[in-house]
């Protein structure tokens, strides 16, 4: 360690220590002095949350989880003005949460909402949750994003109005719609449909109908669920919401990607580039690169996939969008193979294999487990091919519609056909 760094690490402890050596109530004063001198030097004279707890940017939100933790500590002082703290906590967590996540720093993010769970009641409660369990479902933590959406839920029947009920039973459907459970997940969607009449506004009902087909498209009843992404769509437009009318044009236009509409699809997924860059959402803009690669594989242009899915891969890793990440590895695996690079092509179906497992993404876990097996099968691994193939289908069968089951079931029979061997039973 060198002379100035030891200096520093002696002081950070000395100051560690001296700070301990105070009892909870100086620490308290201590914490409402800082809390003072921060707020002199920035403008904190916040504007009121929207309903949602959305905030936009200011300034001061480079200091927020500081000034949320002063206030939180300051309540030990003697004397102190809890009330006037609290309501100052809220505030500044709302916006460390909002800032959070506009960083992708989904772990601060859950660090600011599961506090304010803590501080909160009611609409701000009910939210402070929704808001969690986005976070959680967003890095693969679908048990804990499960159990925060059903707390939502029952909070909002037991105090709030239906749209709390409506919009929590969208995450509880696409929590389920994550987790390969589309029935389930119909259900919830269909109960929140029953109560779109009760003034809950346009962009949810868009929303709602929404989630809906993206279900039926899992489902692989692909013409209902064109139809409620189009009437989702206009609502979406009439609303003025552009971050969601991206969001279900990304995915309409994978819907006629897998309909061999390649040309409608291409144009849609433009369009929805166009306004997620307009609104900054890099997440879907991702998604929207990782439905490009699959247009160029289905056009055999695979060296234009693997610079789409090269993108992709930048994108998600900056979001922490860790299923789409391995949903782009699996890609570009996909476009190795069809050029016959078979051995990045494993390398990366692996990686995604990797993350597609953690996150207990099982479609696409089935989905590059049938990938390798093509791949097995044209380095002439029949054995390893065979014991994959089982393992494979069976995961398939148990999540996924005949159609899907049918489309892997004929390209291993293509594919051992070309190496001049019996299909696989």
């Amino acid at each position: 360690m060198h002379g100035d760094e030891y200096y520093l690490f002696r002081h950070a402890i000395m100051r560690d220590a001296a700070y301990l050596l105070h009892t909870p109530t100086m620490r308290g004063t201590l914490h409402r002095v800082a809390l003072e001198l921060i707020e002199a030097h920035f403008d904190t004279e916040l504007p009121e949350p929207k309903r949602n707890l959305n905030t936009g940017p200011l300034p001061v939100d480079a200091v927020v989880s500081e000034l949320a933790r002063h206030a939180r500590f300051a309540q030990d002082e003697p004397y102190a003005n809890i009330e006037q703290l609290r309501r100052c906590e809220a505030q500044f967590l709302i916006r460390a949460g909002n800032h959070a996540e506009r960083s992708y720093d989904r772990e601060e993010a859950i660090t600011a909402w599961s506090r304010l769970v803590e501080v909160s009641d009611g609409i701000v409660c009910f939210y402070a949750l929704h808001r969690l369990s986005g976070n959680c479902r967003a890095v693969g933590r679908l048990g804990e994003a499960l159990r925060l959406s059903e707390q939502a839920w029952r909070l909002a029947c037991a105090e709030l109005d239906s749209l709390t009920k409506v919009v929590a039973l969208g995450e509880l459907a696409l929590i389920h719609w994550y987790q390969d459970q589309p029935d389930t997940a119909r259900r919830y969607l269909e109960q929140a449909a029953g109560l779109l009449d009760d003034g809950v506004g346009k962009g949810v009902e868009a929303n709602t109908i929404g989630l809906l087909a993206m279900v039926l498209e899992q489902l692989g009843r692909l013409d209902e669920a064109e139809a409620r992404y189009l009437r989702a769509l206009e609502l979406l437009k009439e609303a003025g919401d552009k971050h969601n009318e991206g969001v279900f044009l990304q995915n309409l236009a994978g819907l006629y990607i897998q309909r061999a509409r390649n040309e409608e699809g291409e144009r849609l997924l433009h369009r929805a580039i166009r306004l997620q860059r307009e609104t900054g959402d890099d997440t879907n803009y991702g998604v929207a690169l990782n439905n490009l690669t699959v247009l160029e594989i289905e056009r055999g242009n695979y060296a234009r996939a693997i610079a789409y899915a090269n993108d992709a891969l930048t994108v998600h890793a900056k979001v922490g969008n860790r299923r789409s990440l391995g949903l782009a590895l699996s890609n570009r695996g996909m476009a190795y193979r069809k050029m016959g690079e078979f051995e990045r092509a494993i390398a990366d179906f692996n990686a995604g294999l990797a993350i597609h497992r953690e996150l207990d993404n099982r479609s696409s876990e089935s989905n590059a487990l049938a990938e390798i097996v093509l791949v097995e099968i044209a380095r002439d691994n029949f054995d390893t091919a065979r014991a994959l193939w089982k393992h494979s289908i069976a995961l398939t069968r148990s999540i996924r519609s005949d159609r899907d089951c049918q489309e892997q079931v004929d390209e291993m029979r293509s594919e051992c056909r070309r190496a001049g061997i019996d299909p696989f039973e």
